[in-house]
């Protein structure tokens, strides 16, 4: 029974066993094995509770107030501020509520302060006051108010947790700790929870912080902090079998905010882990990338009925496949980068894919091969014949600049060839491998970040044919929408490709390409290129010859490695001969450096237009090595070395391969290794 309070008093109650433990202790000391010590009781309350004003009375009542069964409450009555308005109060705190909603929290704590100050026996105005401390940087602030709302009221699970946040910015996991779960226990929420999680996985206590983590997102599957924090958790294990799950909680982060302008912290900071978990995981899947590719390697050796020999080979790229068929060996000739990094695998397992294609394709009686011949490439020189024009002006009708886009004229083609290709080979990795994922996620992504480089250059964009450069980008910008399909919103790639003239093209190319891949059987990719030339005008820049056959007619395949089948095929008696040439070449390289070995490259290939004798006496000069006399071996040696140098993926017309690794072991061997 609770004695009413005297007139023109207030009067508040809270049950013993809901105020907070510190508080509970300290009354207890006012507990006396009669009763209760009413001076000590009063001096505890009005400590604590001094924040109401002027006090008439503390005691403790035993009756039934809130529950069914009986309890002990504190009472406390004091008199309340004079001529106060409560509607006027509420219109106020509505008012800063509105503001803080806007984003004025400052503006709000002026009239929240009104509203305490005229009604400090209310709760709520005291938590939303601590919260507007909170967010403006004044902890020591917000604790007080916190302290009083739940004096007040110490079941406002708000104020429990806000209090909570109050000791965890302070880097107080003893205290804040207690409050979530008390929060929690009260009314569990995904912010209280994830809130919780985040301090527990500090302490390392990743167990229980990843099934707090999980708990929160079954209140609420949308709320992405907590998809951050399961991420953030998962990933701080290091446990190599969790980084999946890790991704995949980030990626949910991602998607549940949408875009970045519904949380930018969490946003910004579920993309950043990304990149940190996926190198994470792709160099955790190594070993399994490799194993998988020694065992493909040997399938479709198998299956083709050439076998694979994987080489090293200091490469501007990663990785490269150069069919047995194409280059007449009998074998294929995986060349690989060594020490390239994490995501050499992954170019790897691409090459095999190509081999894979085009077993099933010869299987199919459906393979042919992309070649450049001589109507071809008349048809590339009219279509591009203003722009060699304006680029002659500027630079000079040199060899140089005949060269230059001879390069990016075989660039493009090798994109055209391989672009639409290239999707039908990332999706079957990831669908056939799950353990590739990172790897191709690092490695696609690594190649649309520098095709965007080479769009965003001036240069680039001055220098290369208008329809080189469109189709260049076009065909980046698809595979950006591919990668956005397999991992979106990680990145900004594909909207940056956006932002460039010729993305409804890329959209186009793309959408040919998501219609066909429905409809694929063994040989049909080889359409999707006509369909892509056709879209960006580049028909008649290549033709098919049939593809089935033991080795190819001579042509000029401008395929994934751009060979060019060789015409002048090395003797074993010869080889030593060129051994000494080529090593020559290699301490001519060593000394001169790329930029002299550019120059020479140019003047023999231009010579090679006429034809160089490789088994006469002729001898021939070089300009840009003067004072020197070269028989045609010896010259073709100076290409195969200064080629090499320069772009080691590019075939300089003549297989001089096997003594080009002699004699660069050699060459190596005399530099003591180097």
């Amino acid at each position: 029974m609770f004695l009413p309070s005297a007139p023109n008093n207030s009067v508040t109650f809270a049950k013993l066993t809901d105020l907070l433990p510190e508080f509970q202790a300290t009354l207890n000391e006012a507990r006396t094995a009669t009763g209760w010590d009413q001076a000590r009781l009063t001096q505890i309350v009005a400590h604590d509770y001094g924040f109401l004003g002027p006090f008439i009375t503390a005691r403790i009542e035993e009756g039934v107030l809130f529950d069914a069964e009986r309890a002990e409450y504190l009472v406390v009555e004091f008199t309340p501020p004079q001529g106060r308005d409560l509607h006027h109060a509420e219109d106020l705190f509505a008012k800063a509520t509105r503001r803080a909603a806007r984003g004025d929290v400052r503006g709000a704590v002026k009239d929240l302060k009104r509203v305490v100050t005229q009604f400090p026996e209310m709760a709520k105005y005291h938590q939303a006051l601590g919260q507007a401390y909170l967010e403006t940087g004044n902890p020591d602030g917000a604790e007080d108010e916190l302290l009083r709302a739940l004096t007040l009221d110490p079941r406002a699970e708000a104020a429990l947790t806000l209090l909570a946040n109050v000791y965890a910015h302070r880097n107080q996991p003893e205290m804040a700790i207690p409050l979530y779960r008390r929060a929690i226990a009260l009314q569990p929420t995904a912010y209280a929870l994830s809130n919780l999680a985040s301090l527990l996985a500090k302490a390392s206590q990743f167990e229980e912080a990843i099934a707090t983590f999980e708990a929160a997102l079954r209140e609420d599957a949308a709320f992405p902090n907590a998809w951050y924090g399961l991420g953030l958790a998962l990933y701080t294990q290091r446990d190599a079998a969790q980084f999946p799950r890790a991704l995949e909680a980030l990626d949910r982060a991602l998607q549940v905010l949408g875009e970045r302008r519904t949380n930018p912290p969490i946003w910004d900071a579920s993309r950043d882990l990304v990149k940190v978990v996926a190198h994470a995981a792709a160099e955790a899947v190594v070993p399994t990338a490799t194993a998988i590719n020694t065992e493909v390697a040997a399938q479709e050796g198998e299956r083709s009925g050439l076998p694979v020999r994987r080489d090293d080979a200091d490469l501007p790229v990663l990785a490269k496949m150069e069919l047995g068929w194409v280059h007449q060996r009998p074998y294929h000739r995986l060349v690989v980068k060594p020490g390239a990094g994490t995501t050499r695998e992954h170019l790897v397992r691409h090459e095999l894919e190509h081999l894979v294609l085009v077993n099933l394709a010869r299987d199919a009686r459906r393979n042919r091969w992309f070649v450049s011949n001589d109507a071809t490439r008349q048809r590339v020189a009219a279509a591009i014949a203003r722009d060699q024009q304006a680029l002659e002006r500027r630079l000079g009708a040199s060899e140089e600049t005949r060269s230059y886009l001879k390069h990016v004229v075989d660039g493009v083609l090798t994109q055209l060839y391989n672009g639409p290709i290239d999707l039908l080979i990332e999706s079957r990795i990831l669908s056939a491998h799950a353990e590739f994922q990172p790897l191709a996620y690092l490695s696609v992504r690594h190649q649309l970040e520098q095709g965007l480089q080479a769009a965003e250059d001036r240069q680039t964009r001055q220098y290369a044919p208008r329809a080189i450069f469109r189709a260049n980008v076009a065909m980046n910008g698809a595979l950006a929408l591919w990668f956005e399909a397999q991992w979106p919103r990680r990145t900004d790639l594909s909207s940056c490709y956006a932002q460039t003239e010729v993305w409804p093209l890329a959209q186009n190319l793309y959408a040919a390409w998501t219609a066909a891949r429905t409809q694929w059987t063994p040989g049909a990719e080889y359409t999707w290129i006509d369909q892509w030339a056709e879209l960006l005008g580049l028909t008649g820049w290549y033709e098919w010859i049939e593809g089935n056959a033991a080795a190819p007619p001579v042509a000029s395949p401008v395929s994934a490695e751009r060979p060019t089948p060789t015409t002048n095929p090395i003797q074993q008696a010869e080889q030593m001969v060129y051994l000494q040439y080529l090593l020559g070449a290699l301490e001519w390289l060593d000394r001169e450096g790329l930029v002299r070995a550019r120059d020479v490259a140019a003047e023999i290939a231009a010579l090679g237009t006429g034809g160089i004798d490789l088994h006469g006496d002729r001898k021939y000069t070089l300009r840009t090595i003067p004072g020197k006399e070269f028989s045609g071996r010896h010259l073709v040696s100076y290409l195969y070395v200064c080629v090499k140098a320069v772009d080691p993926t590019v075939y300089p017309g003549i297989d001089l391969h096997e003594p080009y690794l002699q004699a660069l072991d050699l060459h190596r061997g005399q530099k003591g290794g180097a």
